[in-house]
Protein backbone atom coordinates (compact mmCIF):
# COMPACT_ATOMS: atom_id res chain seq x y z
CA UNK A 1 0.00 0.00 0.00
CA UNK A 2 2.86 2.37 0.82
CA UNK A 3 4.44 1.79 -2.59
CA UNK A 4 1.10 2.44 -4.29
CA UNK A 5 0.62 5.74 -2.47
CA UNK A 6 4.23 6.75 -3.09
CA UNK A 7 3.97 5.90 -6.79
CA UNK A 8 0.58 7.55 -7.34
CA UNK A 9 0.65 10.33 -4.73
CA UNK A 10 0.51 13.18 -7.26
CA UNK A 11 -2.19 11.41 -9.29
CA UNK A 12 -4.35 11.02 -6.19
CA UNK A 13 -3.86 14.64 -5.08
CA UNK A 14 -4.66 15.94 -8.58
CA UNK A 15 -7.73 13.71 -8.82
CA UNK A 16 -9.21 14.82 -5.50
CA UNK A 17 -8.28 18.48 -5.88
CA UNK A 18 -9.69 18.77 -9.40
CA UNK A 19 -12.78 16.77 -8.41
CA UNK A 20 -13.42 19.17 -5.54
CA UNK A 21 -12.95 22.24 -7.76
CA UNK A 22 -15.08 20.90 -10.61
CA UNK A 23 -17.88 19.19 -8.64
CA UNK A 24 -18.36 21.31 -5.50
CA UNK A 25 -21.87 22.82 -5.65
CA UNK A 26 -22.14 21.87 -9.31
CA UNK A 27 -25.92 22.16 -9.12
CA UNK A 28 -25.87 25.33 -7.00
CA UNK A 29 -27.17 27.55 -9.80
CA UNK A 30 -29.72 26.99 -12.50
CA UNK A 31 -28.53 26.55 -16.07
CA UNK A 32 -26.90 29.92 -16.65
CA UNK A 33 -26.22 30.22 -20.34
CA UNK A 34 -28.50 29.66 -23.28
CA UNK A 35 -26.11 26.98 -24.54
CA UNK A 36 -26.41 24.93 -21.34
CA UNK A 37 -30.19 24.89 -21.61
CA UNK A 38 -30.06 24.24 -25.34
CA UNK A 39 -27.68 21.29 -25.05
CA UNK A 40 -29.58 19.94 -22.06
CA UNK A 41 -32.78 20.09 -24.07
CA UNK A 42 -31.20 18.09 -26.89
CA UNK A 43 -29.99 15.45 -24.40
CA UNK A 44 -33.44 15.40 -22.81
CA UNK A 45 -34.98 14.74 -26.23
CA UNK A 46 -32.65 11.77 -26.68
CA UNK A 47 -34.09 10.25 -23.49
CA UNK A 48 -37.68 11.25 -24.24
CA UNK A 49 -37.67 9.89 -27.80
CA UNK A 50 -35.28 7.01 -27.04
CA UNK A 51 -33.51 7.96 -30.27
CA UNK A 52 -29.75 8.30 -29.84
CA UNK A 53 -28.94 9.05 -33.48
CA UNK A 54 -31.45 11.66 -34.64
CA UNK A 55 -30.77 14.71 -32.48
CA UNK A 56 -33.43 17.38 -32.37
CA UNK A 57 -34.04 20.77 -30.82
CA UNK A 58 -37.55 22.27 -30.74
CA UNK A 59 -38.78 19.47 -32.97
CA UNK A 60 -36.22 20.20 -35.70
CA UNK A 61 -33.15 18.13 -36.60
CA UNK A 62 -29.96 19.35 -34.97
CA UNK A 63 -26.68 18.96 -36.86
CA UNK A 64 -24.53 21.80 -35.48
CA UNK A 65 -22.37 19.67 -33.17
CA UNK A 66 -21.20 16.05 -33.08
CA UNK A 67 -23.41 13.83 -30.92
CA UNK A 68 -20.86 12.58 -28.35
CA UNK A 69 -21.45 15.42 -25.88
CA UNK A 70 -25.21 14.98 -26.06
CA UNK A 71 -24.88 11.22 -25.68
CA UNK A 72 -22.82 11.65 -22.52
CA UNK A 73 -25.34 14.15 -21.14
CA UNK A 74 -28.19 11.77 -21.95
CA UNK A 75 -26.32 8.93 -20.24
CA UNK A 76 -25.87 11.20 -17.22
CA UNK A 77 -29.62 11.88 -17.27
CA UNK A 78 -30.27 8.13 -17.29
CA UNK A 79 -27.98 7.62 -14.28
CA UNK A 80 -28.73 10.71 -12.14
CA UNK A 81 -32.08 11.91 -13.50
CA UNK A 82 -32.62 15.17 -15.36
CA UNK A 83 -31.14 18.04 -13.35
CA UNK A 84 -28.57 20.82 -13.46
CA UNK A 85 -26.05 18.46 -11.90
CA UNK A 86 -26.54 15.75 -14.51
CA UNK A 87 -26.34 18.32 -17.32
CA UNK A 88 -22.96 19.51 -16.05
CA UNK A 89 -21.58 16.19 -14.78
CA UNK A 90 -20.06 14.86 -18.04
CA UNK A 91 -18.15 18.06 -18.70
CA UNK A 92 -16.83 18.19 -15.13
CA UNK A 93 -15.87 14.52 -15.19
CA UNK A 94 -13.96 14.98 -18.44
CA UNK A 95 -12.38 18.09 -16.91
CA UNK A 96 -10.93 15.94 -14.12
CA UNK A 97 -9.65 13.45 -16.68
CA UNK A 98 -8.12 16.30 -18.70
CA UNK A 99 -6.14 17.49 -15.68
CA UNK A 100 -4.89 13.93 -15.13
CA UNK A 101 -3.97 13.67 -18.82
CA UNK A 102 -2.07 16.94 -18.55
CA UNK A 103 -0.09 15.47 -15.67
CA UNK A 104 0.69 12.34 -17.69
CA UNK A 105 1.71 14.36 -20.76
CA UNK A 106 3.99 16.59 -18.73
CA UNK A 107 5.47 13.53 -17.05
CA UNK A 108 6.30 12.04 -20.45
CA UNK A 109 7.77 15.29 -21.74
CA UNK A 110 9.71 16.50 -18.70
CA UNK A 111 10.43 13.24 -16.82
CA UNK A 112 9.84 15.18 -13.62
CA UNK A 113 6.82 14.37 -11.45
CA UNK A 114 6.92 17.59 -9.46
CA UNK A 115 7.02 19.71 -12.62
CA UNK A 116 4.14 17.63 -14.00
CA UNK A 117 2.21 18.25 -10.80
CA UNK A 118 2.86 21.99 -11.10
CA UNK A 119 1.62 21.91 -14.71
CA UNK A 120 -1.65 20.38 -13.57
CA UNK A 121 -2.00 22.87 -10.73
CA UNK A 122 -1.39 25.71 -13.15
CA UNK A 123 -4.25 24.48 -15.33
CA UNK A 124 -6.43 24.33 -12.21
CA UNK A 125 -5.84 28.06 -11.65
CA UNK A 126 -7.36 28.99 -15.01
CA UNK A 127 -10.68 30.62 -14.12
CA UNK A 128 -11.97 30.34 -17.68
CA UNK A 129 -11.18 26.64 -17.81
CA UNK A 130 -12.91 26.05 -14.49
CA UNK A 131 -15.99 28.00 -15.59
CA UNK A 132 -16.25 26.16 -18.90
CA UNK A 133 -15.76 22.73 -17.36
CA UNK A 134 -18.32 23.46 -14.64
CA UNK A 135 -20.94 24.36 -17.24
CA UNK A 136 -23.09 22.19 -19.46
CA UNK A 137 -21.28 23.44 -22.55
CA UNK A 138 -19.34 21.23 -24.91
CA UNK A 139 -15.99 22.98 -24.42
CA UNK A 140 -14.84 20.51 -21.75
CA UNK A 141 -15.47 17.63 -24.15
CA UNK A 142 -13.40 19.30 -26.85
CA UNK A 143 -10.45 20.02 -24.56
CA UNK A 144 -10.51 16.46 -23.20
CA UNK A 145 -10.44 14.83 -26.62
CA UNK A 146 -7.68 17.19 -27.82
CA UNK A 147 -5.65 16.32 -24.71
CA UNK A 148 -6.32 12.61 -25.22
CA UNK A 149 -5.13 12.89 -28.82
CA UNK A 150 -1.89 14.63 -27.80
CA UNK A 151 -1.33 12.10 -25.01
CA UNK A 152 -1.79 9.16 -27.38
CA UNK A 153 0.58 10.74 -29.91
CA UNK A 154 3.20 11.15 -27.17
CA UNK A 155 2.63 7.56 -26.09
CA UNK A 156 3.24 6.25 -29.62
CA UNK A 157 6.52 8.20 -29.82
CA UNK A 158 8.02 6.15 -26.98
Amino acid sequence: MKNFIKKYFFHIVIFFLSSFIFFYHLDYTTLVSFDEAWYGSIAKNIIKNNDWFNLEFNGKPYYDHPPMGFWLMALSYKIFGISEFSTRFPSSFLGVLTILLLFLMAEKLFKNRFLSFCSSLLMLTSVWYILRVRSGNLDGFLVFFYALTVYLILKTKE
